[in-house]
């Protein structure tokens, strides 16, 4: 007994003197030791946006279910809300109404990420997505309007009728619900906003504790004991660095991400032992707002692909039409890449702007991302081109709308109704980093897979959401990073609870 309580008070001193240690580098008896005062399971949660707050609410839920005493943790080096809160378009799910099946939203997935989407991954995206909406559903988050994405076969993205930014809305709620947690009198949930993870410490190949800091200042780290830490630390789009190592075209591009997306957690997680894979596919969106007050910003708003959903089409600057709007976001943004200073301009008629909200429309005329023109001969003015040749170039569309033309790139999807010729919206688009399809290998319980061969899963350790990896293979199917974040959000929470509950108990 005085060995073990030798053995603790060691790593204790060390760690408050900030000697800290590499997990490889501690005896794994030390490390057990020194948890020995927890008598509470605890697991910890590291990352606020939408995979980090559904995991949660499922942890929650589940430490409710079994009656176990369990302390959950929630962590943020910023605030509650993360990249979530910025998507704009919609979240995917099975839609049996228009046509959807089990199948072909699989396969419409598979064929997006170009073979390299891991399977059973895909799968239970595919046979949670019904469960993800009714759960957002039930928090009073309305998703019923349904729209067609580029790369879908059917109408599956699902968004709000009263149009808007689907993420906000979807942070809005569901923060204020893990906000609500923090304020039980039983078994609390802790928010420790503004701290970073600084490191996983692991022992047996199990994670035994975290160690985490105010945010900037990783001298100041403290570790924290649990059993299980979930890794909802999103992406790393804002990161030049990183970039430049895994995709040096995409570190030439702007980004949409906030400064926040630095992807930290990879380092941490490969220190651990975990396996990171496919860091190499980033996802290049076609159409971020070039601000005509700050054109060459390194950091755009994105301009939804709802609206090209809705029956916006893209010209370049001579007038003309290049490629099929609702193809997969990489061959968009590969057309306008070859375009004229790799930008284009998104045309948008009255109709399809009303169908996505007015009240966002507005927003982006105010921040003189978008222009209002009231017919083709001010359209002309604006791109500076033929005004004969853009008129022809529109009637030639909408006669292919009405199904009198093949149109010459390929498209076939066509809402109702919307064609071109008076009232209509432009923006000037041009691609932008949005998303990282690699990470923190994971399998379909969203456990951290080990990098060693053979080696299994690590203890303890999970991923959720753009921190994961294996799911989007080499290109995201627009609407699925809300989902993924919502489906491996919530399975990683109640695994988390179940596997560190079990852990204690034996």
């Amino acid at each position: 007994r005085n060995i073990v309580f030798a053995s603790a008070a060691v790593l204790l001193l060390a760690l408050s003197a900030g000697l800290y240690l590499r997990p490889s580098q501690l005896p794994p008896s030390v490390l057990r030791n020194s948890m020995a005062s927890q008598t509470t399971p605890r697991i910890v949660i590291v990352g606020g946006g939408l995979a980090g707050c559904m995991a949660v609410m499922t942890a929650h839920e589940a430490r409710q279910a079994s009656g176990a005493q369990l302390d959950i943790v929630l962590v943020d080096k910023n605030k509650i809300g993360g990249n979530s809160a910025k998507a704009s378009s919609g979240m995917n799910a099975l839609t049996p109404p228009s046509g959807d099946t089990p199948q072909l939203f699989m396969d419409d997935t598979l064929k997006s990420g170009g073979g390299r989407s891991k399977q059973e991954l895909v799968q239970t995206l595919v046979e949670n997505s019904e469960a993800a909406i009714a759960s957002l559903a039930a928090l009073g988050i309305d998703l019923t309007k349904v729209s067609k994405l580029g790369g879908h076969s059917v109408p599956r993205s699902h968004s709000s009728p009263g149009g808007g930014n689907v993420g906000w809305q979807i942070m809005s709620k569901l923060g204020k619900s893990v906000r609500d947690l923090s304020e039980l009198k039983q078994q609390p949930i802790k928010i420790r906003e503004n701290t970073a993870l600084v490191d996983i410490v692991m022992a047996d190949g199990k994670v035994s504790g975290v160690r985490l800091s105010p945010a900037g200042k990783p001298e100041q780290a403290e570790t924290l004991p649990c059993q299980a830490v979930i890794l909802a630390t999103g992406g790393y789009s804002a990161s030049k660095e990183l970039l430049k190592i895994h995709n040096p075209t995409a570190a030439t591009l702007p980004t949409t991400n906030g400064p926040w997306a630095t992807g930290d957690a990879l380092d941490i997680a490969e220190r651990a032992g975990a396996r990171l894979i496919d860091l190499a596919e980033v996802q290049i969106h076609p159409t971020g707002f070039v601000d005509p007050n700050d054109p060459d910003s390194d950091v755009k708003f994105l301009a939804p692909e709802k609206l090209r959903g809705l029956g916006a089409i893209l010209l370049n600057s001579s007038g003309k039409r290049f490629v099929d709007e609702m193809t997969t976001r990489d061959r968009v943004s590969d057309a306008i890449m070859g375009q004229a200073g790799r930008s284009a301009w998104l045309l948008i008629p009255q109709a399809a702007a009303s169908e996505f909200g007015m009240e966002a429309i507005d927003f982006y005329c105010r921040r003189n991302l978008m222009v209002h023109v009231e017919d083709v001969s001010l359209l002309a003015a604006l791109l500076n081109t033929d005004q004969q040749g853009l008129i022809e170039e529109i009637e030639l569309y909408n006669e292919v709308v009405l199904g009198h033309e093949k149109d010459p790139f390929g498209k076939t999807s066509f809402p109702p109704d919307i064609f071109f010729g008076g009232s209509m919206y432009a923006a000037e688009v041009t691609p932008v980093v949005h998303y990282t399809m690699g990470g923190i290998e994971i399998d379909s319980t969203g456990r951290a897979l080990a990098a060693a061969p053979g080696a299994g899963a690590l203890g303890g350790l999970y991923a959720a959401g753009e921190a994961s990896g294996g799911v989007h293979g080499v290109n995201r199917l627009g609407g699925n990073s809300l989902l993924e974040c919502a489906v491996f959000g919530s399975i990683t929470g109640k695994a988390a609870v179940t596997y560190a509950v079990n852990l204690m108990s034996n």
